[in-house]
Order: structure tokens, then sequence, then C-alpha cells
């Protein structure tokens, strides 16, 4: 009942945040990059909601514009992710049943690379690759494989257990899985791509981007807290969106697992 609910609850939040995202020139009247000196570091108002910052930008449109932005980078690298582990995890499964044991170790060695990349290493090239993004002028593709790195050995370790289930004709588990993973790994994209925002390795002023937004709002959170409030928050319950649709359908397959037993 409880990963129902989480499913049901995890999939609306995650629709309704999809769609922000989408309609985000509708849902706001401002253009997010015009200055207004004249309402600099305005508090929330009716013609404000959320505010403008130091230079008069209206706050829900840089927010909402920079969620799109922070979406698209974390769904463009969870599938840069998903094609390599959909590659290297079912290559890997192949090889196991063609090769046999000289298999299995190339198989552990996928894995072993692929976690060893998601651990520190990993973090420090994925900022190697946004840096040299951002030196080169390059568009969101660097940046978004850079992110992708951290998000391969979960899609590797996913599709190796995936064709058993094509095996026992349990598709419908297949996808589950997959599922599951593509919603755990877009939270952890988008957490790791604020993160790189934060460091101005995402965006340049004036674009808007969650995690440029709190970052620049460092020098003003005495006067104007509501700067970094917001960006915050919509930045935590994104990644508590994405985790709770994830976590409840591997809940699900855990829970159909034991039953099957």
């Amino acid at each position: 009942m409880l990963n129902k609910t989480g499913m049901i609850a995890g999939a609306i939040l995650v629709g309704l945040l999809i769609l922000m995202a989408l309609f985000a020139s509708i849902l706001t009247t401002h253009d997010p990059i015009a200055i207004d000196p004249a309402v600099r570091l305005s508090p929330p108002t009716q013609q404000n909601p959320f505010g403008t910052d130091n230079l008069g930008r209206d706050m829900l449109s840089r927010i909402l514009y920079g969620w799109r932005t922070t979406l698209f980078i974390g769904f463009l690298a969870m599938l840069i992710a998903l094609v390599a582990g959909a590659i290297l995890g079912m290559a890997g499964g192949v090889l196991e049943d063609v090769a046999g044991s000289f298999g299995k170790v190339v198989n552990k060695v996928f894995i072993c690379t692929a976690r060893f990349l998601s651990a520190g290493p990993g973090i420090l090239l994925a900022i190697a690759i946004a840096v040299a993004s951002v030196y080169n002028r390059g568009g969101y593709l660097g940046r978004a494989t850079g992110i992708a790195l951290l998000l391969v050995p979960g899609f590797i370790r996913v599709f190796g257990g995936v064709a058993p289930c094509f095996r026992d004709k349990t598709v419908k588990h297949a996808i589950l899985m997959v599922l599951a993973q593509i919603s755990l790994s877009i939270a952890l994209a988008i957490l790791v791509c604020a993160g790189l925002g934060y460091l101005g390795l995402v965006v340049q002023p004036p674009t808007p981007e969650l995690g440029a937004l709190i970052g620049s709002s460092r020098e003003f959170l005495r006067v104007g807290s509501y700067l970094f409030l917001f960006p915050g928050l919509l930045l935590g319950v994104s990644a508590l969106s994405f985790n709770i649709l994830g976590e409840s359908l591997n809940a699900h397959l855990l829970v159909v697992h034991y039953k099957k037993r």
C-alpha cells in the first residue's frame, strides 16, 4: 500500500515539476534577464511573488527558467548514462553467457571501473570536463557528459540484471527496474548539476540555473534571504520527488520478488 502511495505521489510531483519546466514561459510574466534597478532586492510582492535580485530581475521567472536548465542538463546526463550503461551492462551479461569465466572477469572489470569513477575520481573528472567545456565555450553536452560518469554504474548494474527478466518472461519487471533507475539518476544528476552551477561551471551570466542562483545569493543573505530560500526549496523538492518515485518502484519490485519466493 505504501509503495503504491509513494509511486502515485512521486509520479504526480515529478509530472508537475516537468510541466513547470516545459511551460516556464507561460507561467511567468517577466523576462528572466530583464534588469530593473528601481526594484532591486525587493522582497516578495504581488507583482514579484518571489522578490527580485540585486539587479531587479524577477526571481520567479529566473527560478522557473533556471529549473528548466537544470532539469534539461540532468535529463541529458541520464540519457548518456542510460545508453552507456545499457551497452556495457548487457555486453557484460552476454559475455558471461558466451565466454564463461573470461566473460565474468571482463564484466567485473566493467563494474569495478564504473564504481571507481562514480566515487571521488568520477566527481573530479566531472568537474574537469565541466571546466574544459566552459573554457572551450562548449554547450550543455560537455557538462552532461561529466555528470553522466557518476550515473553509469547504476545503469550497468540494472541492465546486467535485465537479461534474466527477459528469459523469465517478466518484461514488466525489467521495465520497472529501468524506470526506477532513471528516476534515481535524474535526482542525482540535478543535484550534481546544481553543485557545478554553484561553482559557476554550468551557465554563464545572465542565464539562470538553480545552482548558479543559489551561488549568487551568498552575498545578499542578510538583506534578501529569499534569494537563497526559493531556488534551494525547489531544488530540494525536485530531488526528493524523483527519489520518492525511484525508491517506491524499487520497493514494489522487492515486494513482488519476495512474494514469488
